[in-house]
């Protein structure tokens, strides 16, 4: 088992609410996250207010999509993004939960 294996399987979020901390850990995902709070927008729109490359914010949209956080349709060339506010309300909803199994 190499060094890559290992750090692969540290990643692996089996909690929902751990997957969606770890994706809005980064920076250029809380933007995203923000921006579609607007509303939908799409990849090259997102790209736009990033200083990374079209690729990347493919990336960091499919962290927030696996997290639950956001979701993609693809109309013709354009996919498009937009907030799961539901994802939101789950994570407040096991954060009360877990802060109750404390006392």
């Amino acid at each position: 088992m190499g060094r890559a294996t290992i750090l692969k399987s540290v990643l692996k979020y089996d909690d929902p609410v751990d997957a969606m901390f770890h994706a809005l850990a980064d920076g250029n995902r809380r933007a995203i996250v923000e921006r579609l709070s607007r509303g939908s927008a799409s990849v090259t729109e997102l790209a736009g207010i990033l200083a990374v490359t079209l690729a990347a914010v493919m990336q960091h949209v499919r962290v927030l999509e696996k997290s639950g956080l956001v979701r993609t349709q693809k109309i013709g060339r354009v996919r498009s993004a937009s907030l799961e506010p539901e994802a939101l309300s789950d994570a407040d909803a096991a954060r009360f939960t877990a802060a109750m199994d404390k006392v």
